[in-house]
């Protein structure tokens, strides 16, 4: 999974990237007349002009919403580069010489090289509604950014600084870049050579402020960290050897959702943090009574992701997201039970005040932990708890 998130991010900021780069090297061969040695390459990146703010969009939109990857409705922000695509065919398909005969055309007659006037579009309408899709694209970023759960319940935090420092910094920049777009190439009373310095010094400030994020913060390509199986892969062996000294689903309970797991084996900083914030949670809220929570619930009100949940619980192959909130249910059972609650109740209506949502489920339950009957384990959990009384 974790491949194909990087792969997702890596995709989209390589995409706006990429058109950002194409412009800079379209302006330098258009003003050198460099061009006409390759006119191949005239009008070549045109529709990677409109893929570049939807591209940012999507980027930033899989981090703040912590994605692994985009739904089929996100690509309907690619239609206007497709549109394009179709449009300029016909002109990709002409002979090199027809294409040197169209460029020399458009310096003899001393028309604006960049109205492009190739296509269905009249001059300069290409360019404005690549302006204004730069500029509307940064508004709906930074409003996401700001709406966003993620962002603002952890923006405190040293780990997500650099992450929405860059976001911030790569909006902005798109936000500029749209503007710049229209008023150098659309604003004719501008003498042309000013208006193409302008743009090409806005490309080239992007790439480098860029550049300089991608070398000494390479973790903005990744967004939010992202669980994977193997930063859980000491937590079974961790899981084995609190079985081992004792069978106990207090200690279970405890490998799972407290700081007992070394960071330095788990490799991600904020792993200890989730369990701790999870297991206060569950706690304090009592949760766990409520028969129909489930992993959802459960990230919304914690504000963590839910894939972060289901890697963090579900993918130890021994405890499933029921079992480990099951946990917390037999615990609290317990409490009740040496607090005297079975004087006046039976177990099964302890089981559903509990949270179980039924009598096969907590036996079910209580037996895929423990290895024994509802009654026999509360049996032998109420003669030890006596025990250490007397």
């Amino acid at each position: 999974m974790r491949n194909d998130i990087i792969r997702s991010t890596q995709f989209l900021l390589a995409t706006n990237l990429l058109g950002i780069t194409f412009g800079s090297i379209i302006i330098c061969l258009v003003e050198t007349k460099f061009i006409l040695k390759v006119p191949f390459l005239f009008r070549l990146p045109s529709p990677v002009y409109y893929l570049m703010f939807p591209a940012a969009y999507l980027y930033v939109k899989l981090i703040v919403t912590d994605r692994v990857s985009l739904k089929n409705l996100d690509y309907l922000h690619f239609t206007p580069a497709l549109v394009h695509l179709i449009e300029m065919t016909p002109f990709y398909l002409k002979s090199n010489p027809e294409k040197i005969a169209v460029i020399n055309n458009i310096y003899n007659l001393d028309i604006n090289m960049y109205a492009h006037n190739e296509g269905w579009l009249p001059p300069f309408i290409h360019n404005i509604i690549r302006g204004v899709m730069g500029i509307v694209y940064a508004i709906a970023m930074w409003r996401m950014l700001q709406q966003s759960k993620i962002i603002m319940s952890l923006s405190n935090k040293l780990y997500f600084n650099k992450i929405l420092q860059w976001l911030k910094i790569f909006i902005i920049m798109n936000g500029m870049l749209g503007f710049m777009v229209i008023q150098t190439l659309t604003f004719t009373f501008i003498p042309s050579e000013i208006r193409s310095l302008s743009l090409h010094l806005t490309f080239i400030t992007i790439l480098i402020i860029s550049n300089y994020y991608l070398l000494f913060h390479p973790e903005i390509l990744y967004g939010l960290p992202k669980l994977t199986l193997s930063t859980l892969s000491g937590l079974e062996n961790i899981q084995v050897e609190v079985k081992k000294k004792k069978n106990d689903t207090t200690l279970l309970n405890s490998s799972l959702v407290k700081n007992e797991i070394p960071e330095e084996r788990i490799g991600l900083p904020l792993l200890n943090e989730y369990k701790i914030q999870v297991n206060d949670y569950i706690i304090q809220s009592a949760v766990y009574l409520n028969p129909d929570l489930s992993i959802i619930d459960l990230s919304r009100t914690t504000t963590i992701p839910v894939h972060h949940l289901r890697l963090l619980i579900n993918k130890d192959e021994k405890l499933r997201f029921n079992d480990f909130i099951n946990q917390y249910r037999i615990q609290h059972m317990q409490t009740l039970i040496n607090n005297g609650a079975l004087l006046n109740k039976t177990l099964e209506t302890l089981a559903f005040e509990c949270g179980f949502s039924s009598k096969p489920a907590f036996i079910r339950g209580v037996k895929k932990l423990t290895n024994q009957t509802p009654g026999a384990y509360f049996k032998t959990k109420k003669l030890s708890s006596n025990q250490e009384i007397l």
